[in-house]
């Protein structure tokens, strides 16, 4: 069935009318949902942005991170659990104490796959707009979102060189995304650790194909996701990683503070010296998980990680990262969105 497209529009403006921000995304994601349309989802990039409901500061936990006895005492590495397991009190346990947590099934196979084709149709619609002179495409898989206060733009050029494409300027994925997040019931789990509303990053939520033969940079996200942060990232690969392709080099450990960064060699002022990491680590071990397509690994900016490049790696990786703020510490520069 057609959707008519100003018939909708009009109808989502007159429950964003009357206060009704949430009524509005469900109404115009309904209509665009089965179809391509450029317009509906444009618009509800923008109403998950600009309607962003909020937690007043007042309201959010006095403490963080929440206090969590250990339920993986015995873990030396990374906490593993099914998602049938997954808990608000398994999630901030695990990232309090081990510093991540992985969860296998996440994801099934099939919305893998929608996102994997996603990516690919992303990163080729950007390569497109870049190709076109004069005239803009209008394009759902990618069409630049640069709101007040944003500083997507100084990013967007290294983004698509590196890969990566932001759901903020791929309106079309970004429905599948939460239709993705909404099936796998993570979102009232992040929000149960945060004990507040949490909203996503349109930013530094990202489709992203990684090649083979990445580099690999030691790092930290709170390096430049800014101070006093209330933050989780969903790091989910849609096809499978760490043995044949990139997956994930990482310090199973929680860390309290962020550490020295820079030097000699280093790629990006933002990565940590292989002698920062010995020092500050006292030589923890590194691991490499291996994940299936729609498993997912949790953590927050204190994590040390690099992308896992090995030699011997012949295959790409696709992936999702979505970062969670909590709505109280949510930073309007990385364009909140509401999920």
């Amino acid at each position: 069935m057609s959707v008519d497209t100003a018939e909708c529009l009009a109808a989502a403006d007159h429950l964003l009318a009357e206060g009704r921000v949430t009524a509005a995304i469900d109404l115009l994601t309904e209509a665009a949902r089965p179809a391509e349309n450029y317009e509906l989802e444009r618009r509800l990039i923008e109403i998950r942005h600009t309607g962003c409901t909020r937690t007043p500061e007042a309201d959010a936990p006095a403490h963080w991170p929440p206090l969590h006895p250990d339920l993986f005492p015995d873990c030396d590495g990374v906490p593993e659990i099914d998602r049938a397991e997954l808990t608000a009190e398994a999630m901030g346990s695990a990232l309090v104490h081990h510093g991540s947590l992985l969860v296998r099934g996440v994801f099934p196979a099939h919305t893998a796959a929608q996102l994997k084709d996603d990516t690919d149709r992303a990163l080729a619609a950007a390569a497109e707009r870049r190709a076109v002179k004069g005239k803009k495409p209008t394009h759902s898989y990618f069409q630049p979102y640069d709101p007040p206060g944003s500083d997507l733009a100084v990013a967007r050029a290294w983004q698509v060189d590196s890969g990566s494409v932001s759901v903020a300027d791929a309106p079309r994925v970004a429905v599948h995304l939460m239709d993705a997040f909404e099936a796998s019931g993570i979102v009232p789990i992040i929000a149960d650790y945060f004990g507040e509303i949490p909203v996503l990053t349109g930013r530094k939520t990202i489709v992203r194909k990684v090649p083979a033969d990445s580099k690999f940079e030691w790092h930290q996200d709170g390096q430049f996701l800014g101070d006093d942060l209330r933050v989780v990232n969903a790091w989910i690969p849609v096809t499978r990683c760490g043995s044949t392709a990139p997956g994930l080099a990482m310090i199973p450990r929680r860390l309290d503070r962020i550490l020295s960064t820079g030097g000699d060699g280093q790629a990006f002022d933002w990565t940590v010296t292989p002698d920062n990491v010995e020092a500050f680590t006292g030589g923890a071990p590194v691991v490499y998980p291996e994940f299936e397509a729609g498993d997912a690994l949790f953590f927050d900016d204190w994590l040390l990680h690099a992308t896992g490049t090995r030699p011997g790696m012949t295959e790409d990786r696709y992936g999702v990262e979505a970062w969670f703020f909590a709505s109280s510490h949510a930073v309007e520069r990385w364009i909140p969105i509401q999920v």
